[in-house]
Formats: structure tokens, sequence, C-alpha cells
């Protein structure tokens, strides 16, 4: 009788799991690039929960407790917040940094070459990329820990690498920030322990202890990505990015911002009518306007939009913000791709030209 009784408490948590990954708040607590694990995890849970009502086992009562100790631990510690782990798309950095002599080395193969004891990690000129934690005991040095997040859901938030670096500016980059440095990996003669550290509710000490990056320069990471003209996507935003240039609309995508960008998808317009399409071509003043409605001053993530209803755009114009089941919906527009992060801001592609309230 426990076992079916357990049985059908696991179809429950499954089945609540599979709504709830649907669901389009999903996106407000959990990273929706991992929906799919969420998904995975209920699926296994209804599995288990079959399996219990069609032949009973025992130690089902000790598998409902497991899980149940699971859920309730990602429920009340919360390890999936933001804080836990500051995020960027890894896809949006400028991956090919072409700075001579120096080697890009991914912490996670750091601490593989280390545990192999690999030579040519001695004295070695290398780019490294990641965030930056900031500790009292360090500062004075002039060192903070830089950490490499490999993953970004649930408990995997804890999974990282990191490694000591030490400035020679006298100035340290901010605490949470994305930064790349250069430098030269040395080995140490003595191992160093690294003060034990909480990232949102997890404790963390995985640095390594027998190398140190000595920075010759930090950089934030922001300052190396492309400027929002280069972001958008040409793949999806083509004719966008040619009215962009056409109308000089393009040179405000370069300046400092931020900016948030809804770049419109080239299938809208090809679904323009002719005389649509001819009224923008012939006029650069509508024209302007057109692609002004489309640039919002100020940075607007994901997280964001769903806290707003509304946008002014940079040419004084309001657009709605509304939710519609999965799809953020701008002036009427489906957000379809993003966002980019760009050096100075953000770019979404849209289905359509978003509609202000007065259009």
């Amino acid at each position: 009788m426990t076992a079916r009784l357990s049985g059908l408490l696991l179809l429950g948590l499954g089945l609540a799991g599979v709504g709830f990954a649907l669901l389009g708040e999903y996106q407000l607590l959990m990273n929706p690039d991992f929906r799919w694990i969420t998904v995975l995890g209920a699926c296994l849970l209804l599995a288990m929960g079959v399996a219990l009502l069609v032949k009973p086992a025992g130690g089902s009562v000790g598998a409902l407790v497991v899980f149940a100790l699971f859920f309730a631990l990602v429920a009340l510690a919360r390890p999936h917040e933001g804080g836990v782990a500051p995020l960027l798309g890894l896809g949006d950095v400028a991956h090919a940094i072409d700075r001579a002599g120096y080697e890009p080395v991914r912490l996670q193969t750091l601490f593989k070459k280390v545990d192999q004891d690999t030579p040519e990690l001695a004295d070695q000129q290398a780019a490294m990329r990641g965030v930056v934690k900031r500790l009292a005991e360090l500062d004075g040095e002039v060192t903070f820990v830089l950490l490499e997040p490999m993953m970004a859901c649930c408990l995997a938030d804890a999974v990282a690498f990191g490694v000591r670096v030490k400035g020679t500016r006298g100035s340290l980059p901010e605490d949470g920030s994305w930064v790349y440095a250069f430098g030269v990996l040395h080995r140490l003669d003595v191992p160093v322990a690294t003060p034990e550290f909480r990232l949102g509710a997890i404790l963390f000490n995985p640095v390594c202890r027998t190398r140190q990056l000595t920075a010759h320069e930090v950089v934030p990471l922001h300052e190396l990505l492309e400027d929002l003209f280069e972001k958008t996507p040409e793949d999806f935003a083509s004719t966008f990015r040619s009215l962009m240039v056409e109308s000089g609309v393009a040179d405000t995508l370069r300046e400092e911002g931020p900016f948030t960008v809804f770049a419109v998808h080239d299938a809208a317009f090809k679904n323009m009518s002719v005389k649509e399409r001819e009224a923008l071509l012939n006029d650069r003043g509508a024209l302007r306007r057109f692609l002004n409605d489309m640039i919002v001053p100020g940075r607007y993530t994901k997280s964001d939009l769903y806290e707003v209803t509304s946008l002014t755009t940079f040419a004084g114009t309001t657009l709605s913000v509304r939710l519609d089941n999965a799809w953020v919906r701008i002036g009427g527009a489906r957000i379809l791709l993003g966002p980019l992060t760009a050096r100075n801001g953000l770019v979404y592609v849209v289905h359509q030209a978003p509609r202000h309230d007065g259009r």
C-alpha cells in the first residue's frame, strides 16, 4: 500500500513538474535555456511513479524522501537565482580575441592540466575569461578570484572552476562583473588556499591552489563585445540592418547607450505591401521615425520585460509590454530571438514591427 501511495505521489510531482515547465512564469524563476532539464526530471518522476504502481518494490519510501529533499532544497535555498552565478550567455561573448602572444585558456582545461601536471602551464601567457569574485582577504593583495560557471540551472550553478588573479595596476574590477584577464600563468612554489566564500546559497571553494595569473590587463567583457548594429543578426534581420544604414540610424546603435533594440525579422518586410515599403523608402524622415520606434533607451533583459507594462522608445512613443503564454510581446510583436548581448545594450528579433500606442 505504501509503495502505491508513493507511486501516486511521484506521479503528482511529475505532472506538477511538467505543468510548471510549460508555464510562461517558468522564466521568472528558472533559466529558460534549461527548461528541458525540468521536463526530463519530471518525466523521470512519472516513470518511477508508474513503475511503483505496476510493480511495487521495497525502498520506495526512501526514494520518495530523497526526491522530496531535493525539491525542498531547490525551492527553499533557491540556488537557481541570479545571485548564485552572474550570467552572460557565452554565445554572446566575443570568442575570437586576437591578442598576440596570449593563449586562450579555459579554467576547466586549467584544472585538467593541473591534475596531469602538464609542464606547459608554467609561465605561460594566457587569456582567461570569467566572473570576478572579490574577497576582503585578497583585496589588500590586489588579487581577486576569476570563476568560470559551467552551467546555470538549479543546483548545477555550483559547478564552476576558479583561479586567483593578481593585478598589477593597483585597482580591481567590480565584484560580479565578467572580464577577460590577460597575463602570465605562474606555477606557485607553495600551494595557496583561497578563503571560503559563498555564491548565493552555495559554499564555494574549488579554486586552483598551484597556479596564479599575474595580470597585465583586465578588460570588462562588455568592452570586447560588438556594438548593437554589429550584433543585430544578418541571417534574420538583413533588411532591418540595411534600412538602419540607409537612414543613418545605425550611428545611434554605435553610441555608448545602453539601448535595447527590437530588430524586425526579414519576413515582416516581405509581407509589407508595396505601398507601405515605398512610403518608407521614399521618406527619409518617416523611415527614421519608424526605426527609432524600435530603439528603447536602457538595457532591458527578459526578466526586466516581465516587470514592466510599457517602454518609451527613442522617438518618444510608448510600446506596450505583455506576456502572451510563453511569448513576450512588445507593441504586439512576439520576441523570436534574444536577448543578444552587445557592448552597448541588448538586441531582440521580433516577428513584426512593434506598434506604439498612437499607430
